[in-house]
């Protein structure tokens, strides 16, 4: 099973059981906090441009068990910046190097979650880091909305 069906999976299962916990997925950004609830972490919003977002719209913070997102946009758009962190510790990458110089990565909910039937948009050469950023997106999009 490659990586992107692995992180749809568990995203499928944790929307599951948050519904049989009694949250309510229409409701989209109380929701993805209490999945981040569920995992152990706090959710803060901040304002945008916060220093503490390192240049991106939302980042966990392991140690302190902490999702912090820009506070801006619909409900949906910030229950999707929280629900790709909680992506991203579900696929193991909450414990990245603070220190390490990333392009800040843009979090598209509207990024189709099937492959394109276009040849030349599956062709473009992604990088490892927008590639994972990519398939984290995907995690958020089915723990929202499961196909």
């Amino acid at each position: 099973m490659d990586a992107v069906e692995l992180a749809r999976q568990t995203a499928a299962r944790l929307h599951t059981e948050a519904v049989s916990a009694g949250h309510d997925p229409r409701h989209p950004y109380t929701f993805a906090c209490a999945g981040a609830r569920r995992r152990g972490f706090d959710v803060e919003p901040v304002r945008p441009g916060a220093t503490m977002l390192d240049g991106g719209r939302a980042t966990i913070i392991s140690d302190d068990e902490l999702i912090l997102h820009e506070n801006i946009g619909s409900p949906f758009e910030q229950a999707f910046l929280v629900a790709h962190e909680i992506g991203h510790a579900e696929c193991g990458d909450d414990n990245a190097d603070p220190g390490s110089i990333w392009e800040p990565i843009v979090i598209d909910p509207a990024h189709p979650s099937d492959p394109s039937p276009i040849r030349l948009d599956r062709v473009v050469d992604y990088g490892r880091r927008q590639r994972r950023e990519i398939q984290i997106n995907l995690f958020a999009q089915e723990f929202l909305l499961p196909r």
